[in-house]
């Protein structure tokens, strides 16, 4: 039992970082497809806006989870 505490607690920054960095990369994508609209001048008004960059935090979020899956199912072979 020891062992496992005291090897979770040098991971601990670890999942830190990963969650820091999950959260930095929404916020990323929310911004960038706000811009996206301001840009391209495809929408008018505020649910422009909000759409566009839910949308473009969704696909964002779907494709990395498909790469993180497909770089599991090739590593265990």
């Amino acid at each position: 039992m020891e062992y496992v505490v005291s090897g979770l607690i040098l991971l601990l920054h670890f999942f830190i970082a990963l969650s820091y960095s999950i959260v930095v990369t929404g916020i990323v994508l929310l911004v960038f497809g706000a811009v996206k609209v301001h840009v391209t001048g495809s929408g008018r008004g505020t649910y422009s806006y909000i759409w566009s960059a839910l949308s473009t935090l969704l696909i964002g979020g779907v494709a990395s989870v498909i790469a993180f899956e497909s770089f599991e199912m090739n590593s265990t072979l």
